[in-house]
């Protein structure tokens, strides 16, 4: 008998109106946790631009105090292109910041001089790239490629 009641008691848990609720529910909790995500990814993104816009800003008032005339992005751009060998057309998904060599992860030296740099990073087709050009000069430091993995 007490099996009967067991059975009874399953059919009941996993009927087809509790599973519906069970899918619904599920559903829910998965929506709200992508959403968090996402605004999560967002508010990254924005603390990081928000921060590369900063040591943008103090590079630009430091060239000036020192008298130092910066190149501007439509320069780095064609820098960029050229370096490459592609148009400009080419080229997409753009991030460039003007930082100094010191906050550069290939060489921090802080008893160097001021050196602002552009780090460049952009895309044509499958491939990656990756530049710093000295802000001043325009003269390409170093240069990378690569098959973006991402597009696989």
């Amino acid at each position: 008998m007490e099996m009967n009641n067991i059975k009874e008691a399953l059919v009941n848990v996993f009927s087809p109106a509790h599973l519906k609720k069970m899918a619904a529910l599920a559903v829910l909790c998965a929506t709200v946790t992508a959403g968090g995500a996402y605004m999560h990814m967002q508010q990254a993104e924005a603390h990081n631009a928000a921060k590369a816009e900063m040591r943008a800003r103090t590079v630009r008032a430091r060239a000036a105090e020192q008298g130092v005339t910066l190149i501007d992005e439509t320069q780095v751009r064609a820098i960029t292109a050229a370096t490459i060998g592609k148009d400009e057309s080419e080229l997409s998904m753009w991030e460039i910041k003007l930082k100094t060599r010191d906050h550069d992860k290939h060489r921090r030296n802080e008893a160097q001089a001021f050196t602002p740099i552009y780090k460049v990073e952009c895309h044509a087709g499958t491939m990656e790239y990756e530049l710093r050009i000295d802000a001043v000069t325009g003269d390409v430091l170093s240069y990378e490629a690569e098959v973006d993995d991402g597009m696989f």
